[in-house]
């Protein structure tokens, strides 16, 4: 494909306007730079940044409890076939975050926010957008942790799986088991991969493999993040698990450096369950209330 067709490509798959309650397409949605639901809404639009893919349906299920007068558009991931094609650090992907912003919307007040390290990127692009003058009225952090590189100890299968059972163990009673089962489908299907992977490259079908671009990605900018003081008012929706994972912190350790405005509030489901329904249900409403406080 010739430069200029490259370009036309992505012009022509720059903003993909989905509504809250049609099936999507998953994998073709992550091909569009942005994603939108609700965008003739006259309120300050939520702008989610996506680190990971097909994150269309937390956008989708946000939007169903947020309501039509509520614009929420999501900046999708990078994407590429080379660790060179994605970013490196926090910073990085805020400084490919802003241009799309800027894009979408060149002016007036906005929320920033997203999922697990999304928030983390949220956080930085906001200081950027601060910075050029722009109105940012709150930061909303979905379960987002202050990054730090995981216990060499908690790495293992054995260990690893030690750790989550620990973690279960001071969950409330009716989330152990729903925790627990989520966590032993995932050790099953990384156990299938690195099977798999082996298998390939004992057959030099795929000698040397690495990850996924993306994946390495997300990993990478997690264990180079530098944490910084932030005056940003910043909403915290967390759950029981990460609230244990941090050592039972309310912040999910960015205490020391959220100088703004704060709130914390805790949210049903785990990490990866929180934005899907039914537990999205519970959290909506206390979001549409945050929001209408902003008005």
């Amino acid at each position: 494909m010739r430069p200029d067709d490259a370009r036309s490509a992505a012009e022509a798959r720059f903003l993909l306007e989905v509504k809250p309650n049609e099936t999507v397409d998953l994998d073709d949605a992550d091909t569009w730079t942005a994603v939108a639901a609700h965008t003739a809404g006259r309120r300050p639009p939520l702008f989610m940044v996506h680190t990971w893919k097909q994150e269309v349906q937390h956008l989708q299920h946000l939007a169903r409890g947020l309501g039509e007068d509520q614009p929420i558009y999501a900046i999708s991931p990078p994407r590429g076939e080379w660790p060179g094609d994605y970013p490196r650090t926090a910073d990085d992907w805020a400084g490919f975050c802003l241009p799309v912003l800027r894009r979408l919307r060149p002016e007036g007040p906005i929320v920033l926010g997203g999922w697990s390290f999304g928030g983390v990127v949220a956080l930085s692009l906001a200081e950027r957008v601060v910075a050029a003058g722009r109105d940012v009225r709150r930061v909303v952090f979905f379960d987002s942790r202050l990054p730090k590189p995981h216990p060499r100890r908690e790495r293992g299968t054995l260990r690893h799986g030690l750790h989550h059972l620990e973690t279960a163990l001071g969950l409330p009673r009716g989330q152990r088991l729903p925790y627990l089962r989520t966590k032993l489908s995932t050790l099953r299907n990384y156990q299938k991969k690195v099977k798999l992977r082996r298998e390939r490259e004992a057959r030099s079908e795929a000698p040397g493999k690495s990850k996924e671009p993306l994946l390495k990605a997300v990993n990478t900018s997690y264990l180079k993040y530098e944490p910084f003081p932030s005056e940003l008012p910043v909403s915290l929706f967390w759950t029981a698990e990460s609230y244990e994972h941090v050592g039972r912190d309310l912040t999910l350790g960015w205490g020391a450096y959220l100088r703004g405005a704060f709130e914390s509030r805790v949210t049903p489901g785990t990490h990866t369950t929180m934005l899907r329904p039914p537990n999205v249900g519970s959290l909506t409403p206390v979001l549409r209330a945050a929001l209408d406080a902003l008005q």
